[in-house]
């Protein structure tokens, strides 16, 4: 017999194949897998730098690290989440004044006017109250210098 010219002819009928849209797990197992993936050549780049560095650049990238870690620490303690990025008065998610980070003049200034703003509904008594604490701290020496 001649296979050879025969052709085999499958009805398919309702057993067509549709693809299914994935379901929640699988979407979420798929970015856990990829976070992981990120994380991992994340590391292995941070150690292939490290092992090219000097004693100087090791010691500034580990009191950034320190100073970093402090940070995170503070944001903890007064309930916010810091940026570490550019530092200004808008740059962190504001939960309290601990979110608020001061280093150039603009900060300071924009600190002033909206502590203002915040005080301007406030009784004379409060505010006298808050005048008085505000200058008390104000005036240690560490603060003064």
């Amino acid at each position: 017999a001649d296979w050879d010219d025969e052709e085999d002819q499958v009805d398919l009928g309702d057993k067509i194949a549709v693809p299914v849209p994935p379901t929640e797990e699988q979407i979420a197992a798929s970015k856990k897998k990829a976070a992981e993936a990120d994380r991992a050549l994340e590391a292995k780049i941070r150690l292939e730098t490290q092992k090219n560095e000097t004693g100087e650049e090791r010691r500034q990238r580990e009191k950034r690290q320190v100073e970093e870690a402090d940070t995170e620490l503070a944001g903890e303690l007064f309930n916010t989440k810091i940026s570490t990025g550019k530092s200004s008065l808008g740059s962190s998610s504001t939960k309290g004044l601990g979110s608020v980070v001061l280093k150039t003049k603009q900060d300071h200034t924009a600190f002033g006017t909206a502590t203002a703003s915040k005080l301007s509904d406030s009784s004379t008594f409060n505010v006298s109250a808050f005048y008085k604490a505000l200058v008390k701290d104000l005036s240690r020496a560490a603060i003064t210098a």
